[in-house]
């Protein structure tokens, strides 16, 4: 297939699209859209280019793969070696040795895989994976990996290849629809639904190998330019539920299919367009090495920057594309193949190998490397998966009910023993730490019911209800919210005796109101009740802090997220008013672990797994200080059931 100077002003538009949203999300909401739009351009140009080979009887298997291996191989393994090493600098041990496994699925293609097994793209955490990016890389290649053998056996049946095309790419689509609500990551993430993107470009790629002569040069040329802007008004919407970034991701593929399909039809009657401008096809040429570049760039300085401004943000977008027109200049465009009858075919192959074979050993190597590299002499080394399999550990000791729809009071009584006072600790992901600590009373039996990323709300809201639903996936297992029905599965059971309320409530569409009507669904109930508020935020995780040394004096106040923190004390000092107007316990944490000082470690172990989760060390701390004294005392009938500490 030619080269189609609008496909790549298409691609310009996608490439600064990804790096707008990546440099700030509040400057383009959507503008990911651009990675979607590109499965489009791969399907409808790698479609082309089989159907036109195959039709001439110049197609051939291992051409394709071999091309496919120089365009991609060399600026994508010395991305990944030059992140490992770069970041070797920057990063601790529990930082590298993820950024090690990475590098190592990037360079064999599965890092989509890799990172659906570990995270969200949106999350946090998301801003320590310097690879993040090349999860996208992953589905491309894995599509290049199925089509062409696919493509040539359907083209045998010219007359049906299109509607086998068209019925495989909708069914692709309503897979992943249907797949949305339960399994979003997946669907994100993982090839088999992110078919019907390339679909698109297929089934264009196919049209426009017919007549096109019955629209006018300006429709076409309208198309063209519509392509550009629909990426450009979508980007800057907010798509807030998985079903709708589904439908967008569809929309902006299918609408860099219909642009790509004007484009070749404008090529070939000798047409230019907007998008065929030179400063537009010169960033289109570099797009590859430019999206490779600009990612590892744009985390390295958010390590070394942790809120950077307006202007170091611009700053930050500039050099992205600086290092992605260096990569292309010094890597992609030098190996690229120029015909099967290149002079230098043989040397550029060699090198595309070489630097596969290198980027493997490179991350295998750091992925080998000993923790005690990064450990100054004398220092405890704190592993997170250690942390964390110890927290799993102790957490062994108490019976724990995961929220679904499905979940039954007779789930939650099974917990419950007959000889122990039983108290229930609700919440999302901070309950486990909690009702941790609450294993440090022998007298009661502790059973944990709980959703992870969906903080508690027992009052009726409609409009924090909707925020939940729209904003925080697990909330949404059950239409409206899971915890009206929570509510009413408590007042069923039996053998209940204390009830903690444990959540995070650090978003600020949590108000004082909210917090307020989940101190009153507590008052007044038959078993005895207890608010908890929020445990310390800190601006990064306590163990990345540990790992770059930066923790002086077993003290955590000089990394107090300070834009979060008058929030927590005005919403502590509410829950503490409300509650002893209500005759509620409140469990005074942010008081317990924030006195004085703001400890890290307790001895040598560490408290804090991340920027606000405690760890079994910390729950520890947390259950010996006191804190529940006055709650377990009225479990257990020493002293009536509310008394002011």
């Amino acid at each position: 297939m030619r080269r189609v100077p609008e496909i790549q002003g298409l691609r310009a538009v996608c490439i600064f699209a990804v790096l707008i949203f990546h440099t700030s999300q509040r400057w383009l909401p959507s503008g990911y859209l651009g990675v979607d739009a590109f499965f489009g351009i791969s399907g409808f140009v790698i479609t082309g280019l089989i159907i036109d080979q195959h039709r001439s009887g110049r197609f051939s298997l291992r051409q394709f793969y071999i091309a496919r291996a120089a365009r991609l191989l060399p600026s994508l393994m010395v991305t990944v070696a030059l992140t490992v090493v770069g970041f070797s600098l920057l990063y601790g041990f529990n930082d590298f040795r993820p950024l090690s496994l990475s590098a190592l699925a990037a360079a064999l293609s599965t890092s989509n895989i890799l990172f659906w097994m570990e995270a969200g793209y949106f999350d946090e955490i998301s801003k320590y994976k310097p690879l993040l990016h090349t999860w996208s890389l992953g589905v491309e290649e894995q599509f290049y990996l199925i089509w062409p053998l696919s493509l040539t056996f359907l083209l045998g049946w010219r007359k049906v290849a299109l509607g086998v095309i068209a019925l495989f790419t909708l069914l692709g689509l309503a897979a992943a629809v249907a797949a949305s609500a339960t399994s979003p990551d997946a669907v994100f993430f993982l090839t088999p639904f992110r078919l019907h993107q390339f679909g698109f470009g297929a089934i264009f790629a196919l049209l426009s190998r017919s007549r096109q002569d019955f629209l006018a040069d300006g429709l076409l040329k309208l198309l063209v330019i519509g392509a550009g802007l629909l990426l450009c008004a979508m980007s800057l919407a907010s798509f807030q539920s998985t079903l709708s970034q589904v439908a967008a991701q569809s929309a902006a593929s299918l609408a860099a299919a219909i642009g790509c399909w004007a484009a070749v039809a404008l090529h070939a009657r000798g047409c230019r367009s907007l998008l065929g401008g030179r400063l537009a096809v010169f960033f289109g040429d570099r797009s590859y090495a430019i999206y490779l570049a600009h990612w590892p760039v744009i985390i390295a300085f958010l390590t070394l920057v942790e809120e950077p401004t307006k202007f170091q943000r611009l700053g930050m977008l500039a050099l992205s594309v600086a290092a992605g027109l260096v990569l292309s200049a010094a890597v992609e465009h030098p190996f690229r193949l120029k015909g099967k009858h290149d002079p230098a075919r043989g040397r550029k192959l060699a090198a595309s190998l070489g630097s596969a074979v290198a980027a493997v050993t490179v991350a295998g190597a750091a992925l080998l490397a000993p923790q005690r590299w990064w450990l100054k002499p004398g220092e405890t080394a704190v592993e997170a998966r250690a942390v964390a399999a110890e927290l799993n550990a102790a957490l062994q000791t108490v019976c724990r009910v995961p929220i679904t729809a499905q979940t039954r009071a007779s789930d939650v009584e099974a917990c419950f023993s007959s000889t122990e006072k039983n108290v229930l600790v609700i919440g999302d992901s901070k309950a486990a730490a909690i009702a941790l600590a609450l294993t440090q009373y022998p007298e009661i039996r502790v059973t944990e019911l709980s959703l992870s990323g969906c903080p508690p709300y027992l009052g009726t809201d409609e409009s924090l209800l909707r925020w939940q639903s729209d904003n925080l996936q697990p909330c949404r297992i059950v239409p409206g919210g899971p915890w009206a029905q929570v509510g009413e599965l408590i007042l069923t059971l039996r053998g209940l005796q204390g009830v903690v309320l444990a959540g995070n409530t650090n978003a600020q569409e949590f108000s004082a109101r909210h917090l307020v009507e989940n101190v009153a669904w507590l008052q007044g109930r038959s078993f005895v009740p207890a608010v908890v508020d929020n445990t310390p935020l800190w601006i990064t995780s306590v163990i990345r802090l540990h790992d770059a040394h930066r923790i002086v004096a077993n003290d955590l106040r000089p990394f107090m997220d300070l834009h979060h923190y008058p929030y927590q004390r005005d919403r502590a000092s509410v829950i503490q008013q409300e509650s002893a107007r209500r005759g509620v316990h409140t469990v005074k944490v942010l008081d317990t672990l924030c006195g004085a000082s703001c400890p890290a470690y307790t001895g040598d172990r560490i408290m804090y797994f991340d920027k606000v989760h405690l760890t079994a060390a910390g729950a520890s701390v947390l259950g010996q200080s006191g804190a529940f004294d006055h709650f377990v005392n009225g479990v257990l009938g020493r002293q009536p059931a509310y008394t002011m500490k």
